[in-house]
This record gives structure tokens, C-alpha cells and sequence, in this order.
């Protein structure tokens, strides 16, 4: 592939060049071993979770704290907060698409 610019026919502005479709990357090709690892992993972490509320002796601080899994369902529930909340933040400080070009044909 060269680096030449071409031309559009009608507004004589310069187009990027065609490229060829980008090879699968490393996260394509193995998306369905990492998937498969997260879950072995959080299953792990699970398995641990019960055995050490069996076997072991937690120091809450809160009563709530001695349930099994409940410090995964802390970390979902506030992951599931900070996605809500970007969403809201988005719309209120979103401008419209062509805001900043409007901007520059005033100057």
C-alpha cells in the first residue's frame, strides 16, 4: 500500500487511501479462552469464598459481611452504579456532533 492521498471527484478534498481488512488480533482470535479463564477464575474464587466461611473464621465489621459472595455482589452492584452514572454524565455534557467545526467557520 503507498501513503498517496486521492482526490474526491466532487469536492476535490483528499480521501484516505483503501486499506485491506486488519488480521484478527490477539483478543479476536482467543476470546472464547479468555471467557472460558474469567469464569475457572471467579469459579475459584467462589469455591474459595465457601471454604474459607467453612473452614475459617471472618472478622466482619458488619453483619452483612459474613454471607458468602457478598463482597462479589458489593463490586457488581458498584460496577453497575459507575456505568449508570457515565451514562447519565454523557448526556449532560454531550454536544452535538458538529460543535466544534461550527465553532471553527465563526473565526
Amino acid at each position: 500500500m503507498s501513503n498517496e492521498h486521492h482526490v474526491h471527484p466532487e469536492n476535490g478534498e483528499s480521501a484516505a487511501p483503501s486499506r485491506e481488512p486488519l488480521p484478527p488480533s490477539f483478543l479476536e482470535r482467543n476470546a472464547g479462552n479468555i471467557q472460558r479463564a474469567v469464569v475457572v477464575v471467579c469459579a475459584l474464587l467462589v469455591l474459595a469464598d465457601v471454604a474459607f466461611s467453612v473452614y475459617g473464621h471472618r472478622h466482619t465489621h458488619f453483619g452483612f459481611e459474613g454471607y458468602i459472595g457478598v463482597y462479589g455482589a458489593i463490586g457488581f452492584a458498584s460496577y453497575v452504579g459507575l456505568v449508570l452514572s457515565a451514562k447519565l454524565l454523557r448526556a449532560l455534557v454531550m454536544r452535538p456532533e458538529r460543535y466544534y467545526d461550527d465553532r471553527e467557520e465563526r473565526s
